[in-house]
């Protein structure tokens, strides 16, 4: 071998061992480095911009979103934002450059829609092969035999009848977190991303809160849902207590009335005691004029709380029965309107810069499909 063969080889080999090393470093910085209350894209974008580089828009990406039908919105709050993604996706893209539908949790049952979304069920005879898959944390398994899977964390895995953390890395599929909290655990392992696609659902309150003047309130309500809260201070799961009021005559609100009935219940009574840290239920009755009281969680304070639910959310919502905590829930309840208005909006954008993350991106998170 000559010496200007060996010398080609090793210079080939060193950019293949370095090229590698670059490669690896970057996507270190980026995943790993970036703040985890920004998605990626959302993080190099406006540098894109500033640099004055453009930015392509999607072309052809295809998001199937798998979910219960939008009925079971009433009471469920994942299937509300699973619609709610597919949505936005359908509002602020054209069907060139990115499309969403829905399809079932449980084939071969056919999910139902809802009527003021931009939402559809997957056409018959459509090319599915290079579609990704978004399957929320309950589901387990891939049922769908997809190529590209995206798993999006709506709670902490394991703890509402599904996967447990240890399985959803086992998948090895990106993650996007609905809330940081969820995925604290799971971020060292996979490729992750923020997506929040919650719908405030501010038309209904709006409607109800005006159905009457909301005065002579009277009586107690009492509500539970999923009755967990992550400390990130501690990293420990806490049972919480959901022991009713000691109130006579209390009534308890179930899991499952229809959002109107609901909304008319936080409306005509006077308090209303939350045994879920992490329900938005609460931030409903606090609009619907109902003084509402979260229980606290053992060993967690107001401000560890607050940063977990939300700093926004925390408006108008007493956390524990002091007098302190009433007075604070009375005099921010007018705050809390505002903040879900510039929430919404803060939302609906990380809808937009998931898809374009997904679309740049997707040759490097499923190879095997390129």
């Amino acid at each position: 071998m000559s010496i200007y063969t060996t010398m080609h080889k090793l210079h080939i080999e060193s950019i293949m061992r370095y090229g590698f090393i670059l490669t690896i470093l970057f996507f270190s910085i980026v995943f790993l480095g970036s703040s985890r209350k920004k998605s990626f894209f959302s993080k190099i974008y406006p540098h894109a911009q500033a640099s004055g580089l453009r930015v392509r828009p999607p072309i052809n990406l295809t998001i199937v979103v798998v979910t219960p039908g939008w009925s079971a919105s009433e009471w469920c709050g994942g299937c509300l934002v699973l619609h709610r993604l597919a949505h936005v996706i359908n509002s602020r893209f054209e069907p060139h450059e990115a499309q969403a539908f829905i399809a079932s949790w449980a084939p071969p049952e056919i999910p139902d829609l809802n009527p003021f979304y931009r939402t559809a069920l997957v056409p018959a005879n459509f090319d599915l092969s290079r579609a990704i898959y978004v399957y929320p944390e309950v589901i387990n398994g891939n049922p769908y035999n997809a190529a590209r899977v995206v798993r999006w964390m709506l709670y902490y895995p394991g703890l509402n009848g599904g996967q447990n953390a240890d399985g959803v890395i086992a998948f090895g599929d990106p993650i996007a977190c609905y809330s940081m909290s969820f995925c604290v655990d799971l971020i060292p392992h996979l490729p992750w991303f923020n997506l929040s696609a919650a719908d405030m659902q501010l038309h209904a309150i709006d409607r109800a809160h005006n159905i009457s003047m909301l005065t002579n309130r009277s009586g107690v309500l009492f509500l539970d849902r999923k009755t967990k809260f992550y400390s990130k201070k501690r990293g420990n799961i806490y049972g919480l207590d959901t022991s009713p009021p000691n109130v006579p005559g209390a009534t308890y609100v179930n899991r499952e009335p229809n959002k109107a009935d609901r909304l008319a219940l936080f409306r005509k009574h006077e308090r209303c005691y939350i045994f879920d840290p992490m329900t938005y239920c609460a931030v409903e009755a606090a609009l619907m004029g109902c003084l509402t009281i979260v229980n606290p969680v053992p060993g967690v304070d107001r401000d560890e709380w607050q940063e977990a639910f939300g700093t926004g959310f925390a408006h108008g919502i007493a956390y524990g029965d002091s007098e302190s905590e009433l007075q604070f829930a009375l005099a921010t309840r007018h705050k809390l309107r505002e903040r879900l208005e510039t929430t919404q909006a803060e939302h609906d954008k990380s809808v937009v810069d998931w898809i374009q993350a997904m679309y740049s991106m997707q040759d490097f998170l499923w190879p095997w499909t390129v």
